[in-house]
């Protein structure tokens, strides 16, 4: 029964994968620019009491498309649970978008028998 669940959620794990290797390529393009920045404000060299360097590097990183991506990256971070809960597990197909949920008709029990009675 196990190929089964894993014939199931190949789909998933394979989208969940894409998307981590994307993201993953994404921050490591950046690598090169903050090694830079950190390099530039001395934070790299810093030894000791660190506090105002490290401020602005921070500073200097988030300005220009860093601070978009951080930006982008927090919201990810804060929408991906709730898309995650919404669609993962999901059968996507035609016939399931017309299809109504079991059990529902459409009309509601009190309506349905008041014309019974």
């Amino acid at each position: 029964m196990i190929w089964l669940t894993w014939r199931q959620f190949r789909t998933q794990a394979a989208v969940g994968l894409a998307l981590v290797i994307a993201v993953a390529a994404v921050y490591l393009s950046t690598r090169s620019t903050l090694l830079d920045i950190a390099r530039d404000t001395g934070y790299a060299a810093c030894t000791a009491d660190c506090g105002k360097l490290a401020q602005q590097f921070v500073q200097t990183a988030r300005t220009g498309y860093l601070g978009q991506l951080y930006q982008a990256g927090a919201l990810l971070l804060i929408l991906l649970p709730a898309l995650i809960g919404l669609f993962w597990g999901r059968r996507w197909s035609p016939a399931s978008w017309r299809a109504a949920p079991t059990g529902w008709s459409g009309t509601s029990r009190s309506a349905a028998t008041a014309g019974s009675a």
